[in-house]
């Protein structure tokens, strides 16, 4: 359908209304968050939909689309988790095309990693984590099991246990040897070593402060305190190393620093703990103490164009080493990457 320039100015105009938390300084093409008269903290930096996205040009889909050109077939189907090595490849799985996809920024290509023996794919990929060496670790909730790849994306084991019942959640701390699985129906954490012995179950189904209801993600501090997402708990559960309980924040509710229905969690090395809730279609941001520090998105199916900041159903996120923040954007079949603001980013990129 040819579209008018009202048509078309319309279209913008909504695009640009429904991300209600976004502020566009003098450069239109740059949106931060929080809007002014707050200091940015965040900024959208582009989504990834197509083979398209991952050309050398500053034109993404999301742009096209929203000027009205034809969409592309999306890369994915069910895309559930991410997780980015911080030089360039983001990895995603995806439940519907059974594949972890490999999104490779500087070789401009997009490929799958490759099971092991006679697989040709996954069951059911699902969690994802790297470790400090840049090993891949990928939860199969079918399959039950746990692959592990090196940096080369080359296979090199799988863990698993009888007693697993769905591994979701991953997250790796290499500094205790510590690898946490997130065993969603039985409503508690499994603990390996990094060769895949196990050492311990932990939790099991209550609301106490070392109990779980439903969890679906964990990830670790630099201290190797552990954030547990305790998602029908609606709370976020922090623990030693020891697994004594720290503290817990969030409740059940649509208030700030509530949570609907929240996903997934991921930690910065800037102090920031993350948190996507699916069902308010919101990225939170929190301190490591459990203080509200932002709240971005609003509802926003790109069938009507890209809203930078919308959300339609997000789940996976991730913050790398570079403070690039990578949300899965589910329904909407694509990955947003958002910027943290440090010193080192704003010298490269200055804010006109």
């Amino acid at each position: 359908m040819k579209l008018s320039f009202r048509h078309i100015s319309l279209l913008l105009l909504g695009t640009i209304l429904s991300a209600c938390s976004t502020t566009a300084p003098e450069e239109a093409s740059r949106y931060f968050f929080p809007p002014a008269p707050a200091g940015p903290k965040i900024e959208y930096v582009k989504s990834y939909f197509s083979t398209q996205d991952l050309r050398p040009e500053k034109t993404s889909f999301a742009t096209k689309y929203i000027l009205g050109e034809e969409r592309p077939q999306s890369v994915f189907i069910t895309p559930v988790d991410v997780v980015s090595d911080s030089h360039g490849r983001v990895f995603v799985t995806d439940t519907g095309l059974q594949q972890v996809l490999v999104l490779d920024t500087v070789g401009f290509e997009l490929r799958s990693l490759k099971p092991s023996g006679d697989a040709a794919q996954f069951a059911a990929p699902y969690g994802l984590a790297i470790d400090d060496i840049g090993r891949i670790y990928v939860s199969d909730v079918v399959a039950r099991t746990i692959s592990v790849f090196d940096r080369n994306e080359k296979f090199l084991f799988a863990i698993s246990n009888p007693d697993l019942a769905r591994p979701t959640g991953l997250a790796v701390d290499t500094k205790n040897n510590r690898l946490y699985v997130v065993d969603t129906p039985l409503h508690r954490i499994a603990i390996f070593d990094l060769e895949g012995n196990l050492i311990k179950f932990m939790g099991e189904r209550g609301d106490a402060a070392d109990q779980f209801n439903y969890p679906t993600d964990v990830d670790v501090d630099l201290y190797g305190n552990l954030y547990v997402m305790d998602s029908m708990n609606a709370r976020v559960k922090v623990f030693d190393v020891a697994g004594q309980p720290l503290r817990t924040f969030g409740e059940r509710g649509t208030a700030a620093g509530s949570f609907s229905i929240a996903k997934n969690l991921a930690l910065s090395r800037d102090g920031q703990v993350y948190v996507t809730d699916a069902l308010e279609h919101k990225l939170i941001i929190f301190s490591l103490e459990g203080d509200l520090l932002l709240r971005i998105g609003s509802k926003s199916p790109a069938s009507g164009g890209i809203a930078p900041g919308g959300f339609y159903l997000p789940r996976g996120v991730d913050v790398d080493q570079n403070s690039a923040v990578w949300v899965v954007d589910t329904l909407n079949k694509m990955v947003h990457n958002f910027q943290y603001l440090t010193p080192e980013y704003l010298r490269k990129h200055p804010i006109e």
